[in-house]
């Protein structure tokens, strides 16, 4: 718990932000300022401090969020999203629903496979929890120091290179003090992954915690890009990516600042707006002005498609 504010520990269920608004003390870059937007959601149904954030698999109207980030008795929620007329989440709806009992020591990594199944980084243990979507606890868990993940603390971030993107499908991982690796992996015969050695790719700076990959056909970005929470600087970091899918470290644009310890990052399925967590503060951030994704394999039947038709 070395780099979170042991305060956050004490506060109780968060409470529920009627209106969403803007945050003065979070801003984009002035390079992005003029395309991209940020917006306080308030603070959604779950306890502080928040940790990673995913969508449910084919489900835009469900969050997964982690909650008592980092300790023993952490769990993940599932908490229903509100959306405008624009389409774009507005809010949290009450109550939320724990995901059985998984959670403990989350983090900002929090992402499914193509297959869905969850893996969550377990903080400061630098272990990877894997969950089939069936299950209401994790089926397994693994000690990365074992698997090649070299780190004087632990993992952080975890997620899969979209479809679409170069080195898709693949498993990217950050532990705190920069390295960046892919994780190879294997089918376990029993719906879940066998993990293979790390092959360590590049090292960031900033305290890297979780990531979510952008288009190139998004305003100014210009390239198929990853934007990297950095939580010991407050900010978000726009990388370009290579063949692999990995950040190419000389590309680096500072994105977003005036953050506290920016943690969970998630793209909205219909929005392609960016949601992002922060371990020192209750609220959900949302930044604006991305390109709607549409992937292929996100099969609405709650009518929010239909809804988000032409945006």
């Amino acid at each position: 718990m070395s780099r979170r504010l042991p305060s956050l520990l004490l506060r109780g269920i968060a409470a529920i932000a009627l209106c969403p608004r803007v945050v003065p003390a979070a801003s984009i870059d002035a390079v992005f300022s003029g395309s991209y937007s940020v917006t306080d959601l308030g603070a959604p149904p779950a306890s502080t401090p928040h940790g990673g954030l995913s969508f449910l698999p084919g489900d835009p109207n469900h969050l997964l969020i982690g909650a008592k980030a980092n300790a023993v008795d952490g769990v993940f929620y599932k908490v229903a999203v509100s959306r405008n007329a624009s389409c774009h989440i507005d809010g949290f709806v009450i109550p939320p629903t724990a995901y059985g009992t998984v959670g403990e020591y989350n983090d900002g990594g929090v992402t499914f496979s193509p297959d869905r199944v969850l893996f969550s980084t377990r903080y400061p243990r630098n272990e990877l929890a894997q969950t089939r979507i069936t299950s209401s606890d994790e089926d397994r868990v693994d000690d990365l120091d074992l698997h090649g993940v070299v780190t004087t603390l632990s993992v952080s971030g975890a997620a899969f290179v979209p479809a679409g993107f170069a080195g898709a499908g693949q498993l990217k991982l950050t532990e705190i003090h920069g390295n960046w690796y892919t994780m190879p992996l294997a089918a376990d015969g029993a719906g879940t992954y066998n993990l293979g050695t790390a092959v360590f790719q590049v090292a960031l700076s900033g305290g890297p915690e979780n990531f979510a990959y952008v288009s190139g056909g998004n305003a100014v970005f210009g390239a198929d890009s990853v934007v990297v929470a950095e939580s010991s600087l407050g900010s978000l970091a726009a990388y370009t990516v290579d063949a692999n899918g990995d950040p190419v470290v000389a590309s680096r644009r500072r994105f977003a600042f005036g953050l506290s310890e920016p943690l969970g990052l998630a793209v909205d399925p219909l929005t392609g707006d960016l949601l992002l967590t922060d371990i020192a503060a209750a609220s959900v951030f949302r930044i604006s002005g991305f390109v709607a994704p549409h992937p292929p394999e996100w099969i609405f039947t709650d009518g929010f498609d239909d809804l988000c038709a032409g945006l």
